[in-house]
């Protein structure tokens, strides 16, 4: 249970991160895909 709250919050902070620098949005997208897939 902890570990899927750890994966959302880091989830909510990535999006706010590629907001802030759009540039990045490959490399995160990327991270996303390999944190969604245990």
């Amino acid at each position: 249970m902890r570990y899927r709250a750890f994966t959302l919050q880091t989830a909510v902070s990535q999006e706010r991160e590629e907001n802030r620098l759009p540039h990045y949005d490959n490399e995160s997208e990327e991270n996303r895909r390999a944190r969604r897939i245990p």
